[in-house]
């Protein structure tokens, strides 16, 4: 079936039609919720099961479960992968930390990092945002509801 592609250096099957990976233990239901009418395979019973299953067995295709390990981050821009939709994010600058929404980055800079942003005219008792605390990039996302699957891409590849 080729509603599926691996992408061996990150150890998971992306999903052609959705455009982001899928977790080892979420392929049959994602068949079975997102793609049953798209082949006639998944249409019958059991038809969903039967293709993860299938899918899982292969030796040659080792899966990372996102549920079990973290996502390895790269600290370095790479290459984008043709699969997966380009988006706007943005990165710590104190680690490679990516995440969509500026809400979601400052959050994750007043729990990660301690740092608090202030409002103009109020300076805190310390200068900690002396700095730029964020850079805008292009990321892609591996797995749909997973924070720590962002990613920096490189912005020379935003072509693809």
């Amino acid at each position: 079936m080729d509603l599926f592609v691996y992408w061996a250096e990150w150890k998971v099957l992306i999903c052609r039609g959705c455009r982001f990976a899928v977790a080892p233990g979420a392929l049959a239901s994602h068949l079975h919720r997102v793609h049953r009418e798209d082949h006639v395979d998944l249409s019958v019973r059991g038809g969903p099961a039967a293709i993860a299953k299938k899918l899982l067995s292969q030796a040659n295709m080792p899966l990372i479960d996102p549920k079990k390990e973290r996502v390895a981050i790269p600290e370095h821009k790479i290459d984008a992968s043709p699969f997966l939709d380009l988006h706007t994010g943005h990165q710590c600058s104190l680690c490679p930390k990516v995440l969509l929404a500026k809400k979601s980055i400052g959050r994750h800079l007043r729990t990660e990092h301690g740092i608090v942003r202030r409002s103009p005219g109020r300076p805190g008792p310390t200068s900690l945002l002396s700095y730029q605390d964020w850079t805008t990039v292009i990321c892609q996302r591996l797995f749909g509801g997973r924070d720590q699957s962002f990613y920096p891409q490189s912005l020379e590849q935003s072509h693809l």
